[in-house]
């Protein structure tokens, strides 16, 4: 989601860029032909070129820039609270913990069984009952094409409450396999968010959308400062081209400001 939103605000940047490089080609002076000209180019380095290479450079090393401490720690929180909220995470991993104790407790008590049992049996909301347990489940998705088609799998204790409903992926046709490929599921999950937030606590949580702001205005405050050799040229770079194109807004200004006074 978050790349998503990052690749629509560098397509609005990159629409905008193409307006005056549109317009630029339509005005008859030369002065205004070179600002618009200027500000097209000036979008394309300053709003997108240069942020997306200080993303690069402090996802390859954190300490390739220096940032401001109050800033790193502001958005490192909210990037922790996106991960432990954003669509219910947290409560959803938590959730899946108690289905993994659950499943293999029962792989555990059951597993003889287990192993004998064809999703076949239980296909169709079939119920099966173990010693301890109830399972029942269904398949989802047969219309569509068999790598999205997924299982759904609910477990009752044996007063009839239920304890787990979930989904899974699974293609294997042995019931103890497909909790078993629960499992695997649930360990995946599990390793993808702490490796979510151990890239967050090394400070390589930066995206384009973040650094964006702290680009806009590198000349004119000490809140983003470079601190490799990498860095510093692409920093130079940057404000030269700043730099070039409020050169070039000016000249352009004070040669229209002329011609309309002739």
């Amino acid at each position: 989601m978050e790349i998503f939103l990052d690749i629509i605000v560098v397509f609005a940047f990159a629409f905008s860029s193409r307006i005056f490089w549109e317009l630029h080609k339509r005005k008859k002076t030369t002065s205004l032909k070179n600002l618009f000209k200027a500000i097209s180019l000036f979008i394309v380095f300053h709003f997108i070129v240069f942020p997306i290479g200080y993303v690069i450079l402090i996802h390859g090393n954190t300490n390739s820039i220096r940032i401001e401490e109050n800033i790193i720690r502001n958005e490192k929180e909210i990037k922790l609270t996106e991960a432990y909220k954003s669509n219910e995470e947290y409560d959803s991993l938590n959730q899946r913990e108690n289905q993994n104790n659950v499943i293999q407790e029962i792989l555990s008590l059951e597993n003889d069984s287990l192993h004998r049992i064809e999703w076949a049996a239980i296909d169709n909301k079939k119920l099966i009952i173990l010693d301890s347990f109830f399972i029942k489940g269904y398949t989802q998705g047969r219309n569509i094409p068999s790598d999205v088609v997924h299982k759904v799998i609910t477990i009752y204790d044996k007063n009839g409450n239920k304890i787990v409903e979930t989904i899974t992926y699974s293609k294997s046709s042995t019931l103890a396999i497909v909790l078993t490929d629960i499992l695997k599921e649930i360990d995946v999950e599990k390793r993808n968010f702490h490796k979510r937030i151990k890239k967050i606590e090394s400070d390589k949580f930066w995206s384009y959308r973040q650094i964006l702001p702290y680009t806009m205005n590198i000349l004119f405050t000490d809140n983003f400062i470079p601190h490799n050799k990498v860095a510093n040229v692409i920093y130079f770079i940057h404000s030269l081209v700043i730099g070039i194109f409020l050169l070039t807004f000016m000249a352009s200004l004070y040669q229209n400001y002329i011609v309309s006074k002739k």
